[in-house]
């Protein structure tokens, strides 16, 4: 017998009798070798690898990325990992993104609660509050997300499941996070949220690690208009800036300008949602923006485009309809029974804002999450600009987008994708 003959039959041993679908060497009802594709899996895999740093629940978009990037995972296009939450509170953010992976039917990749929770909001805020998703239900008769005890026990039993298997990581995650990477081939780390763990990445990392990919421009850290995931974290993001740079590691960016064209009409939106039967996407959706949208409503309606209502104001200020006055934050009101009503103070909880939206708020992070995943295929959407030898950005001056009808087909596909993955409770990842 040949030494790659010895080494492959060593394999079957080691592996077979612990791989789900294989049969074990004891097993008389089945042959005890493995499928021939099988093994070229285990020996040569060749996915993209990838590491996500998030702050879900800080906007809807991350949920979106998360899911899509479960979905390739799922899929084998990709191999994910492990999924860190970063900026603040990032427990309840693991414990969030936990359910995500579980109506997925994905249990095959750390979840990490970052250790570093240094953000701020742009009104100077921390970056903790987030919407437990597991405790809210739909309430019809109020067309309104209300909390339920029996939700939050049925998510509170999922969360202590992903504890209890090791899945979802609290101690000792700046270690657990070298360990992957070290045992890691050309990761693509994906940041699409402010204030990863900075401390991870260090000079003996470096040839595990083929590219960073953010969500936002290349050292744009003006403290007003600056990108999100930059400025709110200034010291992270020049810490893992300079870390990349001084190691001539490839550094991807994609800024505003591209993800302001990533508005989803609400009547597809409606539909995608609609096709989704085991789990609601417009929760996902609607109080995914919950802490971005009551941490600042200005800012947040400034983002999105006014809905068709039956009243609109000139200017924003008060307004006096049938002797009660509203507050109108950027021109969004929208007709209650006889009453009209400014969008910006209703609740987060409340459907009626939403459902009156045309559009939904841009998906920002699915454009970084496509960016690293297609820009060395064929596929690749942008317009990508060379500013040196390892840094190449886009969206600075404009979306440099190549094809803006086939870019929207993309994402909606994307979302489709997920959807069904979502649907199909009885595929499971192994």
């Amino acid at each position: 017998m040949s030494n790659n003959t010895q080494t492959i039959s060593n394999l079957i041993n080691i592996l077979a009798p612990n791989l789900k679908g294989i049969p074990s060497k004891t097993d008389d009802k089945q042959p005890s070798i493995p499928p021939v594709k099988m093994i070229k899996q285990l020996c040569h895999d060749d996915r993209m690898q990838v590491a996500i740093y998030s702050d879900a629940f800080h906007d809807f978009d991350d949920s979106i990325a998360i899911l899509t990037a479960l979905k390739d995972h799922k899929k084998n296009r990709i191999r994910l990992k492990y999924i860190a939450l970063c900026s603040g509170n990032n427990k309840k953010r693991a414990e969030q993104v936990a359910l995500l992976c579980n109506d997925m039917k994905v249990f095959d990749v750390p979840i990490i609660a970052c250790k570093r929770e240094d953000a701020f909001t742009s009104n100077g805020n921390p970056l903790i509050n987030v919407v437990n998703l597991a405790e809210y239900i739909k309430d019809n008769t109020v067309n309104e997300y209300v909390i339920s005890e029996k939700q939050r026990q049925l998510g509170d039993v999922i969360i202590n499941q992903f504890k209890k298997n090791n899945i979802l990581i609290f101690n000792n995650v700046i270690l657990t996070q070298r360990n992957i990477i070290k045992n890691s081939n050309k990761l693509n780390i994906l940041i699409i949220g402010p204030g990863p763990d900075c401390e991870v990445f260090t000079n003996d990392l470096v040839y595990n690690i083929e590219a960073i990919t953010w969500q936002g421009l290349y050292n744009d850290i003006d403290i007003k208009r600056g990108s999100f995931n930059m400025k709110s974290d200034i010291n992270a993001y020049i810490k893992m800036k300079l870390f990349a740079e001084k190691n001539n590691i490839n550094q991807y960016y994609i800024g505003k300008n591209t993800a302001y064209q990533t508005k989803l009409p609400m009547y597809i939106f409606r539909a995608l949602a609609y096709k989704s039967k085991n789990v609601d996407l417009q929760k996902i959706v609607q109080l995914g923006v919950q802490e971005f949208r009551d941490a600042s409503r200005v800012l947040f309606n400034s983002l999105n485009i006014p809905p068709c209502c039956a009243h609109r104001p000139i200017a924003p200020g008060f307004l006096k309809i049938q002797g009660k006055t509203w507050w109108s934050e950027s021109n969004q009101c929208v007709r209650i029974n006889k009453g009209v009503k400014c969008i910006g103070s209703m609740k987060s909880t409340n459907c009626c804002w939403f459902e009156n939206c045309t559009e939904t708020s841009p998906m920002y992070d699915i454009t970084a999450y496509l960016l690293m995943r297609d820009r060395k295929t064929h596929i690749g959407l942008y317009k990508i600009e060379k500013l040196n030898e390892t840094i190449f950005q886009v969206g600075k001056l404009s979306p440099d987008i190549k094809n803006k009808k086939h870019y929207m087909l993309r994402i909606k596909k994307e979302i489709e994708e997920f959807v069904e993955c979502l649907n199909n409770k009885y595929l499971n990842r192994i």
